[in-house]
């Protein structure tokens, strides 16, 4: 089914950019995917992931560039959800693997590290870390 997708910048009462885009992808598929132009899922989110962040890590760095708040405390059950995958086993064995590192093997550190994120305190026995804004 031909459509026209028709995306408007408006400012106002004055239309400042139009664009009319012809496709045959359904509605609802265009309505899940626009979000996906901005980067972002729950919202507009133009904050660009800093290199260097694992291609694995990066909906994790993004939910953390979202963050509105200085600290945030999260299960690890919340963490999954919002970086849409399991976490390793690892995280929830070894303490260690929470650390704030620069160790270039630690590339899940990094996603929160080169997001101006460190972990502050990580409770295994409950799966809650909390992580602060350097």
């Amino acid at each position: 089914m031909n459509q026209i997708l028709n995306i408007q910048l408006i400012s106002g009462d004055q239309i400042l950019l139009r664009l009319e885009y012809p496709t045959t992808i359904s509605r609802e598929l265009l309505l899940e995917r626009i979000p996906l132009l901005f980067g972002e899922v729950k919202g507009v989110n133009t904050m660009k992931v800093p290199t260097g962040v694992s291609k694995s890590y990066m909906q994790l760095a993004r939910f953390l560039l979202q963050q509105e708040n200085n600290e945030i405390k999260i299960t690890f059950s919340q963490l999954e959800k919002e970086w849409n995958q399991p976490l390793p086993r690892s995280a929830r064995v070894h303490r260690a693997w929470w650390g704030n590192t620069e160790n270039p093997t630690h590339v899940h550190a990094s996603s929160w590290m080169l997001t101006g994120w460190k972990v502050e305190t990580i409770d295994l026995e409950n799966e809650v870390v909390e992580f602060i804004r350097n």
